[in-house]
């Protein structure tokens, strides 16, 4: 009897379960189907910025003269390492528009980058690009403060995608120094995003994400630099200075990925969309803490989500004046000279860098220099030692174009064999990744 009574009590027991277990099973499917629904729509917009990227022409990134010919042409390239993984996206260029230096293809102090004065600071206190997490969860060294975030993966790189209102914390190991830089690369939303540095406000128990001091504010129709309780402002409309945005947010509300930087020392705050200058603030008051807080607003059209995507985010401390540097110590590293993926072409965005080693140079009409060239540990050894002697001699060749006798200078590539600190983690990896100039 006891038998027959367990046995149509477990009868019971499933005929009850059997509906909440469907439940279950049908709000399981329902979640993996809103997801995918939302992973094809992040697709689709981003596709849509950057539709030209289909007709890309593919090349090797040793293949500099198969990238110069496409970048000529204004074609998009897509480069990759020699097992065909992609390692880097450009985007179309107007023929037109690459001969005269006003895209990425131009060379450094040409086009508009002739008045780009951006140099990042010299002491990596944080980098993050995402490779080290898994695709679909939250970032490890991220502090989730509100909505939704994860990682993705698109155009062969790991971006942190918001879905919805939400809000991160990035913790630094040290509160903000006088002078430092912030730069990361973003799908500038239609919708608002913001970030600072200052504690968050809480009413009642509801966290409030506003900052008591100065704001960066990006949407698709302003972008700048905010005071506390909007008592100034210094920002522009973006798609003035990049009329393919008009374009792009036709299509949908992201753009292609843009590079945003900061670069703040004391109160003063300038703020910079690749190559343009959009807000140059003297009182601008940022805050100093030991974080950085990031809001996304939601960024929906007709009920459809344009979640938009954010990496390679790098906190750097400012240093001092190159002269200084070589004065007390003999040599300086340098954050601001950079290359094209596996290249020893240098990109535009070094021009205030080059500029600075130049004026220094003409003004000490005594000082020799020998140009370091250091890679990271990432790689094959010989092959990161060639394109760090490489790297070294074009630095030289450029100051040499530049009126500088060939006499004074002298380059030498050391590949990895010399870092500047220990370990593999991002912000050693930047850290290492870097030409030093040594007082002869």
């Amino acid at each position: 009897m006891q038998l027959i009574f367990r046995m149509l009590l477990l009868g019971v027991a499933l005929i009850v379960s059997a509906p909440t277990l469907e439940a279950q099973s049908l709000a399981d499917r329902l979640k993996a189907k809103a997801k995918e629904r939302m992973d094809q729509r992040t697709d689709q917009a981003l596709d849509k910025a950057v539709d030209r990227a289909d007709q890309a022409v593919t090349c090797v990134v040793t293949d500099r003269a198969c990238i110069e010919k496409a970048e000529k042409e204004g074609q998009a390239v897509r480069v990759t390492d020699r097992s065909g993984k992609v390692v880097e996206e450009r985007a179309a260029a107007d023929p037109a528009r690459a001969r005269t230096g006003d895209v990425a293809t131009a060379r450094p102090g040409e086009g508009a980058w002739s008045n780009y004065d951006f140099v990042p600071g010299a002491r990596v206190l944080f980098a993050e690009d995402f490779t080290r997490d898994r695709v679909g969860n939250f970032p490890q060294r991220l502090e989730l403060l509100n909505g939704n975030m994860e990682v993705v993966e698109w155009q062969g790189r790991r971006w942190l995608r918001s879905t919805g209102s939400s809000a991160f914390k990035l913790s630094l190991p040290e509160t903000l120094p006088e002078r430092f830089t912030i730069e990361f690369d973003l799908t500038l939303p239609w919708i608002r995003m913001a970030f600072y540095s200052d504690e968050f406000q809480d009413a009642g128990g509801v966290p409030m994400y506003s900052s008591p001091s100065a704001v960066v504010q990006l949407s698709g129709i302003e972008a700048g630099i905010w005071r506390a309780g909007g008592a100034a402002q210094s920002a522009v409309d973006p798609r003035i200075l990049m009329p393919n945005l008009n374009d792009e947010y036709e299509n949908s509300f992201l753009s292609k990925p843009l590079r945003v930087r900061m670069q703040v020392d004391g109160r003063y705050v300038k703020l910079y969309l690749n190559e343009h200058r959009i807000s140059n603030m003297p009182n601008a008051d940022f805050g100093r803490r030991n974080h950085v807080i990031f809001e996304f607003g939601d960024n929906s059209n007709g009920g459809d989500p344009y979640p938009p995507l954010i990496t390679d985010i790098s906190v750097n401390a400012g240093g001092m004046d190159l002269y200084d540097a070589l004065a007390a110590d003999g040599r300086v590293a340098t954050r601001g000279i950079l290359f094209d993926t596996g290249s020893d072409r240098l990109r535009p965005e070094s021009t205030p860098t080059l500029r600075e080693i130049v004026d220094m140079l003409n003004e000490h009409a005594d000082l020799s220099l020998t140009i370091e060239g250091h890679t990271d540990d990432v790689g094959n050894a010989a092959a990161n030692q060639t394109l760090s002697e490489k790297r070294a001699a074009a630095v030289k060749a450029y100051l040499v174009a530049q009126g500088i006798a060939a006499a004074r200078l002298e380059s030498q590539g050391l590949g990895s064999t010399k870092p500047a600190v220990a370990g593999t983690t991002p912000e050693a990896r930047q850290q290492n990744r870097r030409v030093e100039l040594v007082k002869r």
